[in-house]
């Protein structure tokens, strides 16, 4: 039922009271949490109906209306105050989640842990949970289909501030598990992508000095991950 990147946004999770379910799409993850006995109560949200319904009828086939609600919703907008303990938004842009948390940011502010899974923008994300006062406590990567996907952990607590503007790219060594094949499979990547992005700027006639430095700067820290250990 789960992927291998959707399974790691589970158990990402772990146990809680109450979860929110952003984007649900099918309802795969709060059907398996409940099922797993790790949450008590969700709520399955999406934005259109065509999933909702999707979702319904596996929650129905499973058993589970009477645990798992679901419920039409932009991001986290029908969401109550305190409601959840636990928020997951997986398998949206960076940018998109980085704007549902600050659409409803007074509501934002009544969860205990988001579980946010980017498929993109990456570093947009972490520089506004950064700018906004919310803290990546861990960082997972996950391969699958030959991609790297991150899930980040994060609270509502003030962080330190990022060392070098290439952390926003990567992320911090000490948020990760560095003995993780999956961690190396995700520095390797990002080693390749900036090394490939970097010989272009190089060959390029009218020179980016400042991406130049910044590709440099994010190869480095790829390459720092591991002497950290």
């Amino acid at each position: 039922m789960l992927t291998k990147r959707l399974m790691a946004v589970k158990d990402a999770v772990g146990k809680c009271d109450t979860l929110f379910d952003v984007g649900t799409d099918h309802g795969y993850v709060p059907i398996s949490l409940i099922m797993d006995k790790k949450v008590k109560y969700a709520v399955a949200s999406d934005v259109n109906q065509g999933p909702i319904e999707n979702a319904k009828k596996n929650i129905d086939n499973m058993g589970l209306g009477g645990v798992i609600e679901t419920r039409i919703s932009d991001g986290i907008s029908s969401m109550r105050d305190n409601e959840a303990d636990v928020v997951v938004i997986a398998g949206m842009g960076g940018i998109l989640i980085s704007k549902i948390l600050d659409k409803d940011i007074k509501k934002s502010r009544t969860v205990k842990t988001f579980i946010l899974q980017p498929m993109n923008s990456s570093d947009v994300l972490r520089k506004y949970l950064y700018e906004n006062d919310f803290k990546i406590i861990k960082e997972i990567a996950v391969s699958e289909d030959d991609k790297v996907y991150n899930i980040l952990k994060v609270v509502n607590e003030k962080d330190k501030a990022y060392e070098k503007e290439s952390m926003y790219y990567i992320g911090r060594p000490e948020l990760f598990d560095l003995d993780n094949n999956e961690t190396r499979i995700y520095i390797n990547s990002k080693k390749e992508q900036y090394g490939r992005a970097l010989e272009g700027l190089l060959k390029a006639e009218n020179k980016d000095y400042s991406k130049i430095n910044l590709y440099k700067e994010i190869i480095e820290l790829a390459e720092e991950f591991y002497e950290s250990k």
